[in-house]
């Protein structure tokens, strides 16, 4: 791991920059896993947040549990912790960087943790392990290179399996080889807004599961407070083997997306293969929360860990595959207005 803040692509870790020393920061950590019993789906989040004015200097823990009810309904408990942003420590061990915030602990090989808010609480114990050693970069090099894009957005493992348990509200959840990943992102500020979304739990046109990743972010930074640059995206797809990045600026050119509140088309195109896919969620299966920009304004991120989605693999311009992901899928849309059919939980 560099000292400069960035780490070799295939580090299990970028290096914690330091917002203690810094103002107008922002860093977070992020998991998730579904259940491939019951369907649920678990989303946990560390933050730190450093403001440019130097007013706001705290660290967080979030989680939100998708739970799956009868009648195809999703029941969503959310809770956020806030702290002091010198409550926030990572230790180096042999076994790599263990993060430390609140009582809640994240490293490359375990999670554990209590969140209480508002009444409600989030328990969680979790080992994890890889089943595909893969870290992709969102970011073109060229535009992070040139500085004209200073966020990084890494994907630090695209395929993992989680288990163990939580337990929300006095009942206990168990995770066996949930597949899920871990995300990291920084920067001196959060983007205009974005789209994003991840599986590793497809299926075939039989109804088997398939060894097939996407990694999807299609986005728009802030170029000044009033104006955001054109959407530009970067995908990662495993199929047949093959893991496919497209993460150039030329990638970024001529990826296709378009997307409303709870709906996404994308598409990408490399020599005689085209991936196309479509991710969509009813708006009850989003939890709302809002997240706080370093310059004091908000962003209204409406996720759902248990959406659909379908890719299709064409060659030549012939359907070759077709895999399905049925409520397992992550979907969000990050925007700066608020969504009047999603309620904000957090």
């Amino acid at each position: 791991m560099n000292n400069a803040g960035t780490a070799h692509p295939n580090a299990p870790w970028w290096n914690t920059l330091s917002a203690e020393r810094q103002s107008g920061f922002q860093e977070v950590w992020f998991l998730k896993l579904n259940s491939p019993v019951t369907g649920n789906a678990l989303w946990i989040r560390f933050t730190l947040l450093s403001s440019i004015n130097g007013f706001r200097r705290i660290a967080e823990t979030w989680a939100i549990l998708f739970k799956r009810i009868e009648g195809g309904d999703t029941a969503k408990t959310a809770v956020k912790e806030t702290f002091d942003l010198q409550a926030f420590t990572s230790e180096r061990s042999d076994g790599g960087l263990t993060l430390k915030l609140g009582g809640c602990e994240l490293s490359d090989t375990h999670t554990k943790g209590v969140i209480n808010s508002k009444g409600r609480s989030i328990r969680w114990n979790l080992s994890i392990r890889p089943r595909a050693d893969t870290v992709f970069d969102f970011i073109p090099r060229v535009l992070a290179g040139l500085g004209i894009v200073r966020n990084k957005a890494l994907t630090v493992h695209e395929d993992l399996l989680f288990s163990g348990s939580c337990e929300v509200g006095g009942e206990t959840f168990t995770w066996t080889d949930a597949p899920g990943m871990q995300g990291h992102l920084a920067g001196p500020r959060n983007g205009h807004s974005w789209v994003w979304g991840h599986c590793n739990m497809f299926f075939n046109d039989r109804g088997e599961p398939a060894d097939v990743v996407f990694d999807g972010l299609c986005g728009r930074s802030r170029i000044t407070p009033a104006l955001a640059s054109p959407q530009l995206g970067t995908f990662f797809i495993r199929h047949g083997g093959v893991d496919h990045r497209f993460n150039s600026v030329w990638h970024s050119l001529r990826s296709r997306s378009s997307h409303t509140g709870n709906e996404w088309h994308f598409q990408a195109d490399r020599g005689e293969l085209s991936f196309r896919g479509h991710a969509r969620a009813k708006h009850r299966d989003f939890a709302g929360v809002t997240y706080e920009d370093t310059d004091g304004s908000y962003l209204y991120c409406y996720n759902s860990k248990v959406s659909e989605m379908n890719l299709l693999v064409y060659r030549r311009g012939k359907l070759e595959a077709t895999f399905n992901a049925p409520g397992t899928a992550s979907f969000e849309v990050v925007t700066r207005t608020k969504n009047p059919y999603v309620p904000l939980l957090i």
